[in-house]
């Protein structure tokens, strides 16, 4: 077995989108109802530059945090 074997590197991109989505989570936990997942998203993509649009990140926290998506019904 190989030293590079025992030990990973961190990989950065994925260090910053797991923190914009925990970001995101305590946004989301702090602040409730007063916007939805997507605006509370646009902000954490514009500040945090991870190369994801808002959308993206919106669809990664559903997906981690298990949050359903909103259809609207007509």
């Amino acid at each position: 077995m190989l030293l590079n074997e025992l030990f990973k590197l961190p990989d950065p991109e994925k260090d910053i989108v797991d923190a914009a989505l925990s970001a995101l989570h305590r946004r989301m936990s702090s602040k409730g109802d007063q916007q939805d997942i997507e605006g509370y998203a646009f902000d954490i993509a514009r500040s945090f530059k991870t190369g994801l649009s808002a959308r993206q990140l919106a669809d990664l926290y559903r997906e981690r945090y298990s949050v359903p998506s909103k259809k609207i019904i007509s």
